[in-house]
């Protein structure tokens, strides 16, 4: 039954869940905690938003399981660019607190504006309606990954669980969806993998958006995805990018 739904639809599908899981975090941080800030324990909104996620990962495991695992690339238009444009924006003014030394700040500052860069050019190709080249896709990918080490202590030093979980795991997905962007522009992506990894990131970054401290970044990340995630076609329809038009 699940494998009627087409794949616009469960982003739609995904998308509401996680518009329904940050109305009950809302709920839950203006409602839900003592006077110490602390979540009130067995609070309604709280085991709601447990078992939404529960029922959306549910939902998302009988959908992927049977999905193709066709190595095709991935269609470009304007809604993608225009994804990929604002993810650029987002990364840009979103910088790292707390970097555990002065080489990652630096290092962080240098892989930021490197993949908001990459971001732009992605967005540039996707307007022409052909594929970037993977290692842009890569860039992203590793700077997401120096921003779950990066932001590491400020996550460890949040007293509220759901916090942490909701958002490291919007991190890890945009991570694993960026590396499949990647595959997917060298052609060797994975269709089952990438809609898995790219819809639990459209989930975790609408859900984990109130108190987080960082919103505008994960609606952006969240919009970015969700532009981006269409069905692979085959390659013979999209003209790949040559070595004097990638210069």
């Amino acid at each position: 039954m699940m494998q009627a739904v087409k794949p616009n639809q469960m982003k739609l599908l995904l998308g509401a869940a996680g518009i329904l899981g940050l109305i009950l975090r809302s709920v839950l941080y203006t409602s839900g905690v003592d006077h110490k800030g602390l979540l009130i324990s067995g609070y309604w909104a709280d085991t709601a938003v447990w078992f939404l996620t529960a029922g959306a990962a549910a939902i998302l495991l009988l959908w992927c399981r049977r999905l193709p695992e066709g190595k095709k690339v991935l269609p470009r238009s304007v809604f993608s660019a225009a994804g990929s444009a604002l993810a650029a924006i987002a990364f840009a003014l979103s910088p790292v607190a707390q970097a555990p030394s002065e080489a990652f700040a630096v290092i962080e500052l240098v892989l930021r504006f490197a993949s908001a860069a990459s971001l732009i050019y992605i967005s540039y190709r996707s307007f022409q309606g052909k594929s970037p080249l993977f290692l842009c896709h890569c860039v992203v990918c590793l700077y997401l990954a120096l921003r779950l080490v990066c932001q590491y202590r400020v996550w460890s030093a949040d007293p509220q669980i759901q916090n942490y979980a909701f958002y490291m795991g919007a991190h890890i997905a945009l991570m694993v969806t960026a590396y499949q962007f990647a595959a997917f522009d060298a052609g060797y992506g994975s269709f089952r993998y990438l809609w898995a990894a790219g819809l639990v990131a459209i989930f975790l970054c609408i859900v984990s958006t109130p108190g987080s401290g960082d919103p505008f970044f994960l609606i952006c990340c969240g919009l970015w995805i969700f532009t981006n995630l269409n069905s692979p076609v085959s390659a013979k329809t999209i003209k790949q990018p040559t070595q004097e038009e990638s210069q």
